[in-house]
């Protein structure tokens, strides 16, 4: 009996290559986006306590208006940094939604092609399974035709 032969083959393994490729790069996206948004959580903590140092200042006014100057200053770069981590992070994000798009057409393709693959296997079964039926049948007919001549031989 032959061997199975898929000619698609080649294809189904290119196909199977992608999508597992696709998935590294999702997985490595979303590592980045958990790192960039754990920079994102510590900016904003540090506007909390920078906020919380200034309203501590103005409290007190025993500090220096230099020292005011200061924190507000490092309060406004403090929001410019969380304005660009929150860009970074819609960026990525988008990145993160196209890759899963193309992950879900690269299994889709591959889905497909697996699908042909049982298909054709089934169909090349059913096709040995017939070939098989047909030999028995012919090893049938022929012991059927011998033993009919060899009976009547016998009468």
């Amino acid at each position: 009996m032959p061997g199975f032969n898929f000619k698609l083959e080649r294809v189904l393994q290119v196909k199977k290559y992608k999508e597992d490729e696709l998935k590294t790069q999702l997985a490595n996206l979303k590592r980045e986006y958990l790192q960039e948004e754990a920079i994102l959580w510590t900016l904003e903590e540090n506007l909390q306590e920078q906020f919380m140092l200034l309203i501590e200042k103005q409290k007190t006014l025993t500090n220096v208006i230099a020292q005011i100057q200061w924190s507000y200053n490092y309060i406004i770069k403090l929001y410019q940094d969380i304005e660009t981590q929150k860009k970074k992070l819609e960026g990525l994000s988008e990145k993160i939604k196209e890759l899963t798009q193309k992950l879900i057409g690269a299994s889709q393709e591959k889905q497909v092609l697996e699908n042909l693959k049982q298909r054709k296997f089934i169909q090349f079964k059913r096709e040995i399974e017939k070939q098989e039926q047909e030999f028995l049948d012919e090893v049938g007919i022929t012991r059927y035709k011998s033993y009919k001549s060899c009976k009547s031989y016998i009468i």
